[in-house]
Parts: structure tokens; sequence; C-alpha cells
């Protein structure tokens, strides 16, 4: 297995995780998503960072805007 295959599924496994999780925690995971990915843009990690914060939008239906 190669990091693209696991990358793939665990994206498959977040985004059906996430379709069942109840609106308002959808939204606090999302939120703290963004303050950790600030927190690493601070640290120097900007690439993991922007990949964070578009899972998080993506997975609550949001258009990536980073």
């Amino acid at each position: 297995m190669d990091n693209e295959d696991l990358y793939r599924g665990m994206a498959a496994f977040l985004m059906c995780f996430w379709a069942g999780l109840p609106e308002n925690l959808k939204a606090g995971i999302r939120q703290r998503t963004h303050a950790l990915a600030e927190q690493m843009e601070h640290g120097g990690e900007t690439t993991p960072a922007r990949i964070a914060r578009g899972l998080a939008d993506a997975l609550a239906g949001l258009p990536d805007r980073h």
C-alpha cells in the first residue's frame, strides 16, 4: 500500500463518519480544526494547516476558501 491509497481510504472513512454526525457536532469539529490549523501555521506547517482546513470545510459542505 502506498501513501495515496492510505490517504484515499482515510478520506472515504472520514466522509462516511462525518455524514452521520449531528450538525452542531460537525460545526464544533470544523471550528476546532480551524483553530488547530492556525496553530500549525504559526509553527511553520502551512501545507498541513491548509489541508486540515480544506478537509474540515469539505466535510461541512463548504467551498475551499484557503
